[in-house]
C-alpha cells in the first residue's frame, strides 16, 4: 500500500517537474477563468483575466449563479470590479438585495466604491438604512472609502438617524477620522 502511494507521488512529481498535464492551461475559457478565480485571498489582475476570450460574460455567469460554488462566485464579483458597466451594476444591485446571502451582501457593498466611485453613493445610502445593523456598518465603511462632501454628509445624516448605539458610535468614529484627514 505504501509503495503504491509512493509511486503515485513520484509520478505526480514527475508530471509537475516536466510540465505535464497537471500544469497545462485549460482550453475551455470558463475553466481558465475558474482556475484564475481559485487563487485564494486575491482578485486576479485584470490583465490575466482579459487574456481569456469572453471573460466578462463568463464572470457574470459565475457571479449570477446562486447555486454556484460560493467562494468562486464571490471571487467573480470581486473580479467584475475591473469592468464597471451597466451589466456589472445590475449584478451588484441584485447581490445587495435583502434576499441574498449576508456574506455576499457585505462583500459586494465593499466593492461598490472601488468599482463605481461616487456613483455608488445612492446604493450605499440605501444600505445605511438596512434593518441589519451589520449591513449598515459595512455600508458605513464603504461610504467612508469615498472622498468628498456628499459622502461625509451621508455619514453625518446616517449618524443623526441611527438608533443602534454600536452603529452610531462607528459612524461617529468615521466622521471624526474624516475630519482629521481634511
Amino acid at each position: 500500500m505504501l509503495l503504491r502511494r509512493l509511486r503515485h507521488a513520484v509520478a505526480g512529481l514527475a508530471l509537475l517537474t516536466l510540465g505535464g498535464p497537471a500544469l497545462a492551461e485549460p482550453a475551455d475559457p470558463r475553466e481558465r477563468v475558474e482556475r484564475l478565480l481559485s487563487h485564494r485571498h486575491q482578485t486576479p489582475p485584470k490583465a490575466a483575466l482579459a487574456q481569456v476570450p469572453g471573460v466578462e460574460k463568463i464572470l457574470r455567469s459565475i457571479a449570477a449563479d446562486p447555486q454556484g460554488f460560493a467562494p468562486r462566485r464571490y471571487a467573480a464579483f470581486d473580479a467584475l470590479q475591473h469592468w464597471p458597466d451597466g451589466q456589472t451594476r445590475a449584478l451588484y444591485l441584485s447581490a445587495v438585495a435583502a434576499d441574498q446571502p449576508t456574506g455576499l451582501r457585505h462583500r459586494v457593498l465593499r466593492l461598490w466604491p472601488r468599482a463605481f466611485g461616487d456613483a455608488a453613493l445612492p446604493v450605499l445610502q440605501a444600505a445605511l438604512q438596512d434593518p441589519d445593523r451589520q449591513i449598515r456598518l459595512t455600508a458605513a465603511h464603504a461610504v467612508d472609502e469615498l472622498a468628498g462632501g456628499a459622502a461625509h454628509k451621508a455619514l453625518a445624516d446616517a449618524a443623526a438617524q441611527e438608533a443602534d448605539p454600536t452603529v452610531r458610535d462607528a459612524l461617529a468614529h468615521l466622521l471624526q477620522r474624516r475630519g482629521r484627514l481634511r
